[in-house]
């Protein structure tokens, strides 16, 4: 059968998935969330060898002119000496020069010598030996092409730093929106689509949640100081009496139980929300659906409830909500505040539990993507110098700690129907747009 080079198409997903599997161990190759991030950020390029009606081997690249680099080559086992990854990589170079990239970077581990010397037998020579690259423990060699028309000013890295002023933007739409009850996972997707920016990357996304998570801890250190020091059987404030710390130890622990329902069905089902439910029409109907949701439980008339009055059920229920925000589009804060509002808090109240509440999951969060971080550290359409993730931290931090002051005093008089509207309209716009760009297929 003759084989056929094309472009990725999105059926091709768990084809090429089972494909990187197989020809990698497990550690190395990529997970659902990791291979579907790579194919759909912008500078993202990716060849299909299909033979049969069938991918039998793919090169997935990210180039950012003049450099590119290649973040796998996979063939299925039974084709590897039929040509088929020459084909693709001659195919992938062709693409790469036409859209003015002229030097190309790769890893591979120094233990595959069946993969070192196909790279060599193309052009390609050692650069570097990369230090426990995979999985903490095992060298690879950084290779590019030996071309002598090399562009040397790019050779050193794939360096090219964001521009400052798109660091700024994103990490103030950050703050914003995670806080704010109108999902920062939409606009994250948004901003970028609006303005035609290549995709941050990893590295981007871990700052911008260890700034909103500086905020919160920031916002309530000393709620959390007092809850955390009654939490374990110590008397905080010194005079505190002993009704009071008997509240803060009961909030403390009603922390902890909030957090479990988020913990085990990110654990049991994040590969499944990540792989199958980023997609705009999804994130529309969520937008749509929880501001309704939103405008029934704000328009509530006996919301009197403080947060003093706390009990195991409204952990469990704004918990299980929280849960709920790993859907895209439905908001963390927006769900919880909702919740809140349908045990009978106020809106301040409610506020302030989601907010509370939100501390162990961004936490989590930013423990997750580290190690992430660190084995894919030149993941994403830019990598960027260490002063622009700093300057992103600190402009996410410090704008999260106003929005948090600003929401919680704007709810003391006023309540949730203008980010109900601006969901609703929002949603609509996703929706249509989707649709449109459905249909222009």
């Amino acid at each position: 059968m003759a084989v056929i080079l094309r472009s990725y198409e999105p059926r091709d997903f768990s084809a090429l998935h089972r494909l990187d599997q197989s020809c990698f161990p497990a550690g190395i190759s990529y997970s659902k969330t990791t291979l579907r991030y790579f194919l759909t950020i912008a500078s993202a390029d990716c060849v299909v060898a299909e033979e049969g009606g069938h991918p039998v081997g793919f090169i997935l690249t990210e180039e950012n002119p003049p450099l590119a680099h290649v973040i796998t080559l996979d063939v299925a086992e039974a084709r590897r000496r039929s040509g088929i990854a020459t084909a693709l990589l001659v195919e992938s170079e062709k693409n790469l020069a036409l859209r003015g990239v002229r030097s190309i970077l790769l890893e591979t581990a120094t233990s595959n010598e069946a993969g070192v010397a196909f790279w060599q037998r193309h052009g390609y020579r050692i650069e570097a030996t990369l230090k426990r690259y995979y999985l903490g423990r095992l060298d690879a060699y950084e290779m590019r092409p030996a071309d002598p028309s090399e562009i040397e000013a790019g050779a050193e890295g794939t360096l090219n730093p964001m521009p400052l002023i798109q660091a700024i933007i994103l990490a103030l739409v950050q703050a914003l929106t995670e806080f704010l009850p109108v999902s920062s996972t939409a606009h994250l997707i948004l901003f970028p689509w609006l303005f035609h920016w290549k995709d941050p990357g990893l590295a981007f996304d871990v700052a911008l949640h260890a700034g909103t998570l500086a905020a919160v801890l920031l916002y309530f250190f000393k709620d959390w100081l007092t809850l955390v020091l009654c939490g374990v059987g110590l008397k905080h404030p010194a005079a505190a009496g002993a009704e009071e710390v008997a509240q803060h130890r009961r909030m403390f622990w009603y922390m902890v139980v909030g957090t479990i329902p988020a913990a085990i069905l990110g654990k049991l089902f994040h590969h499944q929300i990540e792989d199958e439910l980023r997609r705009p029409v999804i994130i529309g109907i969520s937008l749509v659906v929880i501001a309704l949701l939103m405008w029934w439980a704000d328009s509530k008339k006996e919301l009197v409830r403080k947060l003093e009055q706390s009990n195991l059920g409204d952990a469990l229920t704004i918990g299980t909500a929280q849960a709920i925000a790993l859907w895209p589009g439905v908001s963390r804060s927006g769900i919880t505040i909702t919740a809140g509002l349908f045990r009978s808090f106020t809106r301040e109240a409610a506020t302030r539990f989601s907010f509370l509440l939100s501390a162990p999951v961004i936490a989590g969060a930013v423990l997750t993507e580290l190690p992430k971080l660190i084995k894919m550290h030149k993941a994403g359409g830019l990598d960027m110098p260490l002063s622009t993730l700093a300057i992103s931290i600190v402009v996410s931090g410090v704008a999260g700690y106003f929005v948090i002051a600003f929401f919680l005093r704007y709810l003391q008089t006023r309540t949730l129907k203008l980010f109900v509207v601006y969901r609703l309209v929002f949603g609509i716009i996703v929706l249509v747009l989707a649709f449109l760009q459905a249909g222009a297929r």
